[in-house]
């Protein structure tokens, strides 16, 4: 069974097994991901790849949710257009 996510990353164009296809899945994540998040499972922060993304008409959207120790810290979600949009 292949992942949606995976799908939908592979779909903008980032080789499966990429770091951008990772960081991406971890951005198309229903709660989105931390800096943390992408730190964590890439080695490194992956902001150009949000810009990219911005770029050819996806929304990027921030919020600022609980880390781990009560402080507010921001998740990014990626929300892709709809064909035809």
């Amino acid at each position: 069974m292949v992942n949606k996510q995976s799908d939908a990353a592979a779909n903008l164009g980032f080789r499966p097994g990429t770091k951008a296809h990772q960081a991406t899945n971890f951005y198309l994540r229903p709660d989105g991901a931390t800096d943390a998040d992408i730190r964590k499972a890439c080695g490194g922060l992956q902001r150009n790849l949000l810009s990219r993304i911005a770029k050819a008409g996806h929304t990027v959207k921030k919020e600022k949710v609980r880390g781990p120790t009560g402080r507010s810290i921001t998740a990014y979600k990626i929300e892709l257009k709809r064909a035809g949009q």
